[in-house]
């Protein structure tokens, strides 16, 4: 038994050892676990101030900018950011699923087998230095592989700190990856918004991007010009003549101006633009606020029997398709801007009234009791009465709130002028002097207050001659007869 033991225990060895040596071999040979494509902290997705996206020799370059971020090359244009966001925020969170590394230049586990030599696409992320100097500019950038099976992908890290499934072999200490050969298995995602996605999805489509406070409006179609602007918290219309402007259908026009989107993108950077109509462009809008200067140039409609139109967004070289209601909002005919009532006093802001007609003068004055008159025909001495307070508030009703059916820019036709009108205040001052005309149906009226605008209204109510509104003076008592007897 002696001699036994000596070969036993050579042989227990030898089995512990080779069991020993097998488990090594497993323990090398297990695939990593999952971990992230790059360190959490690689870089701040706030601070990002540059993202380069490449695909084939194209490259695709985006700033950021006061104003939000802009596509900078091949063209410029305003993009969103939230597309920008997801393409940071992706790529931090880019799952690596394992990681290997290509040994041989050419064969199934090569650099080219998956698509990365070349590379299918390439992501460079950079961020800005921190305001304090507390930290330097960082940058990260992904090459992309090919599509691999089950939604997966293969892509490498080139430059910035790797995750933990692959910041082990091949990293230097601060976690840079030095060994170009190695790559990893993620997952698609990525892949599908940096690579598959078409880049004019990034873009914005508001034809005014940036735009919150509007003060100027300026719309010119050939030889006409239609111009508003703010004052206050009222609108006036400059041009095609200087008149009040409708307050509400301004806001309108603002707010449809504020939410103009393009319904897509037709080319970027034609060689002749005369063929969208936009050189010279059909119609130009232009905005102006406290952030500055926006136009729109507008060309011809996009097809026969179509009322879209071809369009170009400032400081870019893009066509645009703009839908007809977009382009009907935000370009409407001067005379749907112009306030359509004939003076925008307030009846209680009226202390008097005064109706000129012919060589007759109808003055009407406020009371605490009501309203009071005096008439004057030709040069004879004016009569003092009453007048019916009702009738004179239907008179300011139809000048100080009843609307235009139609308005018209041209002449006043002073040959059917049927009455002047001025309101005063209680200081006597003039708010408005409106005159008053039939129309060319001698059915309906006419006001115009001095600025070439006719403003038509039916057949409305008008109480404007003494008759109308209800004069009526005292009439002198009789002296009593004088008697004739004898006394």
């Amino acid at each position: 038994m002696r001699g036994l033991r000596i070969p036993l225990t050579l042989a227990l060895a030898a089995i512990v050892g080779f069991a020993a040596q097998r488990l090594a071999t497993v323990e090398a040979e297990r695939p990593p676990e999952r971990g992230s494509l790059l360190a959490p902290d690689a870089l701040d997705p706030e601070r990002v101030t540059q993202i380069e996206l490449t695909r084939g020799a194209e490259m695709f370059r985006f700033e950021y900018r006061t104003d939000g971020w802009w596509q900078t090359a091949p063209i410029a244009h305003a993009v969103d950011g939230w597309s920008m966001r997801q393409l940071v925020q992706r790529a931090l969170k880019a799952e690596s699923l394992r990681h290997s590394v290509a040994t041989a230049t050419d064969g199934p586990g090569s650099l080219a087998a998956v698509g990365l030599a070349p590379a299918a696409g390439r992501l460079r992320i950079v961020e800005g230095a921190a305001s304090d100097g507390a930290r330097a500019p960082r940058a990260v950038e992904i090459e992309f592989g090919r599509r691999s099976l089950a939604g997966r992908a293969f892509a490498r890290v080139v430059e910035g700190q790797r995750g933990g499934a692959g910041a082990d072999a091949g990293a230097d200490a601060g976690g840079v990856a030095a060994d170009r050969a190695r790559y990893d298995v993620i997952d698609g995602a990525l892949h599908e918004f940096a690579i598959d996605r078409d880049v004019r999805e990034f873009r914005r489509r508001e034809l005014f991007p940036g735009v919150e406070e509007i003060d100027r409006i300026e719309l010119s179609a050939g030889s006409s010009t239609t111009v508003i602007v703010r004052s206050g918290r009222n609108y006036v219309v400059e041009s095609p003549i200087k008149t009040r402007a409708d307050r509400e259908a301004c806001l309108e026009l603002v707010d449809a101006i504020k939410r103009a989107r393009s319904a897509g993108f037709v080319t970027d950077a034609p060689a002749d633009l005369s063929v969208y109509g936009l050189s010279p462009a059909a119609a130009n809008l232009r905005v102006s606020g406290p952030g500055g200067t926006r136009s729109l140039s507008i060309g011809t409609a996009v097809a026969i029997g179509s009322q879209d139109r071809f369009a170009l967004v400032d400081g870019t070289v893009s066509v645009v398709r703009v839908p007809a209601a977009v382009i009907a909002g935000i370009a409407p005919r001067a005379s749907r801007l112009i306030d359509a009532t004939a003076t925008d006093a307030r009846p209680a802001d009226v202390g008097a009234v005064e109706i000129r007609s012919g060589a007759s003068i109808l003055s009407l004055s406020r009371e605490l009791e009501g309203w009071r008159g005096s008439e004057q025909a030709g040069s004879g001495d004016a009569r003092v009465g009453t007048v019916d307070a009702a009738a004179v508030e239907r008179l300011l009703l139809a000048l100080c709130a009843t609307r235009a059916t139609e308005i018209e820019i041209g002449a006043y036709p002073s040959d059917r002028e049927l009455a002047v009108i001025t309101l005063r205040g209680f200081a006597g001052e003039v708010i408005e002097t409106v005159r008053v005309a039939r129309d060319a149906s001698g059915t309906g009226f006419l006001f115009e207050n001095g600025d070439r605008v006719l403003r038509r209204h039916g057949a409305i109510d008008l109480p404007s001659t003494a008759a109308d509104l209800g004069f009526a003076a005292p009439t002198p008592a009789t002296p009593p007869a004088r008697s004739t007897s004898g006394g």
